[in-house]
């Protein structure tokens, strides 16, 4: 991936995690199974020609990081 593909993967993860949670009860994501159908997870994969299964993964990490402030990679 270019430098301009992971700077664009990072940024799309930070916004889902920012701005998909809400009042559904299901944020923050504790599970990959929970994310893998979410259309802004499936839309992030296609951009960056990956498997959702790998974004979502990365989402939950990225999500568990913030919370208990440790730097992304």
């Amino acid at each position: 991936m270019t430098n301009a593909g992971r700077e664009l993967y990072a940024r799309g993860l930070a916004w889902i995690a920012y701005h998909r949670g809400g009042h559904n009860g299901r944020w923050p994501p504790r599970s990959v199974q929970q994310c893998i159908g979410w259309g802004c997870v499936r839309q992030l994969a296609y951009m960056v020609d990956m498997g959702t299964t790998d974004v979502a993964r990365d989402l939950v990490d990225y999500v568990e990081r913030s919370e208990k402030g440790f730097p992304q990679p």
